[in-house]
């Protein structure tokens, strides 16, 4: 479409593109307001709104069987990600990341370095 947009020879392709195109972006932002306007005048003042209810039941409903899958995925990958720690190349990285910084008591040129200042980690 924009390359319908950018010939100059066709002025009803103009027309069809920018019909494609600016109706679906005029038409779902306005009906994102309304649905939204709709929902916020549609309850008093103090109560919760029906989309607020509905994401704290959710919310309530689902957290303790997300719990339990997460439990149980930690407990199925805890045994790969041990294994996969142990190998040389998980030993690369952790030494690399030490690489050319100077550590804790290193002697540099201003003298011997202190504890990292915690927004450097």
């Amino acid at each position: 479409m924009h390359y319908q947009l950018r010939r100059p020879d066709v002025l009803a392709n103009k027309v069809v593109a920018l019909r494609y195109l600016a109706f679906p972006l005029a038409v779902v932002p306005i009906a994102a307001l309304g649905i939204w306007a709709a929902t916020r005048t549609s309850h008093p003042d103090g109560e919760m709104g029906l989309l607020r209810s509905r994401a704290v039941s959710l919310r309530s409903l689902f957290a303790d069987p997300c719990r339990e899958a997460g439990f149980a995925l930690r407990g199925f990958m805890e045994p790969i990600t041990e294994e996969l720690g142990d190998t040389p190349l998980a030993a690369f990285g952790r030494r690399s990341q030490r690489v050319g910084r100077p550590g804790l008591g290193d002697s540099t040129p201003e003298g011997p370095m202190g504890p990292p200042a915690p927004w450097r980690g």
